[in-house]
């Protein structure tokens, strides 16, 4: 393995070795790399200058099927450090990708959102600038055209909106790291507060349902008063119930029911209630036992009532089994 090109072995691990035209262009930027790079930048892994070659050379031919995290693995180090590396390393070699906010949509599915993303980073960049002196505002112009500052504005946009966005896969389309990615967004927040809010309520106005017109709820007045009229007509059509009287019983006592009859009325059929119970206990009491007819056989089950009562000495087949082995027994005896 150590007399193996390591570029070669890389491209192995990512079953990328049969691509020659990937190949060349690995080594083009690995030379670079050599020569533009200090060597202290690739002290995150053993493996890190091999492979931000590969993952330069990727990008460049226009491939977004790039996995930061498994090239992190076969680097050798996290994925922060390797995403901080890359950065830096984008930065020495002036390597930034072309991102709009009409891709950033179409990636997204936010294509609606790209005019307001256009007004908040138009509105951003004249602020952002502006708070800047004069000698700083030519760097402030130059550092407005990276990539990570659209990605940050379409993030803080979207996030106004409530529109849910990997922050990661943005991270990655726009060649930023997390903390440098977090950083802008802050910047932006913190600048374009005004905008943002605005933003919000519209977004949350345009989410409610549409409130009604005055002329609207007029007509739905003078369609709702003939409703109401035959409504109150039907109401009165119908004739009152007239209330019954009921006599309370000492079982239903705890329920509560509407009678007219006065307290004393009452309080006489509660005791007649009360007295015709206590009756009903006493000629229970006073009842004679049921006479039991020990002649009848009554069934103890539904199998016991089909078995039947007769003696089997009394019936034919067993008269008839005895003559049989009385007649066996003369025959065994005469032979």
């Amino acid at each position: 393995m150590s007399s193996e090109n390591p570029l070669i072995h890389c491209l192995d691990r990512l079953h990328l070795k049969d691509d020659n035209k990937l190949q060349q262009r690995a080594e083009k930027f690995q030379r670079q790399l050599e020569s533009n790079v200090p060597p202290k930048v690739f002290n995150a892994g053993p493996n890190c200058k091999t492979v931000l070659a590969i993952h330069m050379a990727s990008e460049s031919l226009s491939r977004t099927d790039w996995d930061n995290s498994l090239a992190a693995q076969l680097a050798g180090c996290t994925k922060r450090a390797y995403e901080n590396t890359v950065s830096i390393v984008r930065k020495a070699l002036q390597l930034q990708p072309t991102v709009t906010f009409e891709s950033l949509g179409v990636t997204f599915g936010c294509t609606t959102m790209i005019s307001h993303v256009q007004k908040l980073w138009d509105s951003f960049s004249t602020k952002y600038i502006s708070q800047m002196s004069a000698a700083q505002q030519t760097t402030a112009k130059r550092e407005l055209d990276q990539p990570s500052w659209k990605g940050a504005v379409f993030y803080t946009c979207a996030k106004a909106f409530g529109e849910r966005i990997a922050k990661n896969k943005l991270q990655e389309l726009c060649a930023s790291n997390s903390t440098e990615f977090s950083r802008y967004i802050k910047v932006i927040s913190d600048v374009s507060a005004e905008e943002l809010s605005g933003l919000k309520k519209g977004s949350t106005i345009s989410s409610r349902p549409r409130r009604r017109r005055e002329g609207d709820k007029e007509e739905e007045q003078e369609k709702e008063q003939p409703k109401k009229e035959n409504t109150k007509k039907a109401s009165t059509a119908v004739p009152p119930v007239k209330r019954t009287r009921r006599t309370t019983s000492a079982a239903s006592s705890n329920s509560k029911e509407i009678t007219d009859e006065p307290p004393t009325k009452k309080r006489a059929s509660t005791a007649a209630t009360s007295s015709s119970s206590n009756n009903k206990k006493t000629n229970k009491s006073t009842l004679p036992p049921l006479e039991r007819n020990e002649n009848k056989v009554a069934p103890v089950s539904g199998i016991v009532s089909l078995v039947n009562r007769q003696d089997y000495q009394d019936s034919k087949r067993y008269r008839d089994y005895i003559e049989w082995s009385e007649n066996l027994k003369t025959r065994l005896s005469s032979a």
